[in-house]
């Protein structure tokens, strides 16, 4: 939760989650709700090439 405080994280902000639906995204997940802030699951690309695009998006 320190972490994302230090990041200008506060409750009901939106914060998006990239990372595939394996072990670390769990923590991730309930970090977001424990602190207060509302997660957005994002799926990454298919192909890692697509990954700045879908960053910008």
């Amino acid at each position: 939760m320190q972490g994302l405080q230090a990041r200008g994280i506060e409750p009901g902000d939106r914060v998006a989650i990239m990372l595939p639906t394996a072990a670390d995204f769990f923590p991730a997940f309930f970090g977001m709700l424990y602190a207060g802030a509302v997660p957005v699951p994002i799926y990454p690309p298919a192909r890692p090439v697509q990954l700045a695009d879908h960053m910008r998006r």
